[in-house]
């Protein structure tokens, strides 16, 4: 499985990926796109990764990917939404971390802090983080794993995301490898 990293902030997800890549033959990260300079670039350069920053998701950017042979995109902190020309580009090999059990707290403007402040004003039991095939529709591609995370009475909207990170960095890169071995299967 050849990866492209797809990030737009402090990069916190790529630690767990880079570690996954060292203990799996079957693993690697090929590069890490970013839509703009920021912390997860300097932490991808940091661990010798190939980074490009780009703005436009074109041809330029396709012909970037299939040279480096890339067979399957994470998004990890993403925040841009990817238009829907490139997504065909790419048939169920681009993924997504959301921060809440999906379908519910998804969709359009549904991202970071915006999630946990929506699933503590709901008054959610509990909640936690779902991988999914992206397509054209924002958070509504096939669900591949949710974990969840239970909520106590006394947790507010930051308590809550950082116990949703604390999973997220370790199972998400651990999904995406169980996918190239074909352990996780997505749903229909």
């Amino acid at each position: 499985m050849k990866l492209a990293i797809f990030v737009s902030g402090s990069g916190s997800l790529l630690p767990g990926f880079f570690k996954v890549e060292k203990e799996s033959s079957d693993f690697t990260i090929e590069c890490v796109v970013a839509n703009r300079q920021c912390g997860g670039v300097e932490l991808a350069q940091a661990a010798g990764k190939e980074v490009l920053v780009v703005n436009q998701f074109d041809e330029q950017l396709l012909n970037y990917l299939a040279d480096h042979m890339v067979d399957t995109i994470c998004l990890a902190g993403f925040l841009q939404i990817l238009p829907a020309n490139f997504v065909k580009n790419f048939p169920g090999k681009i993924y997504n971390t959301h921060p809440a059990l999906l379908p519910a707290f998804g969709g359009k403007g549904m991202y970071g802090a915006k999630v946990h402040q929506a699933v503590a004003e709901a008054g959610a039991q509990e909640t936690g983080f779902t991988v999914h095939e992206v397509t054209e529709n924002i958070d509504e591609g096939p669900i591949v794993f949710q974990k969840t995370v239970p909520i106590l009475p006394t947790d507010d909207w930051k308590t809550i995301e950082i116990n949703v990170k604390n999973i997220e960095k370790d199972f998400y890169p651990l999904v995406i490898k169980g996918l190239g071995e074909g352990k996780i299967m997505q749903t229909p």
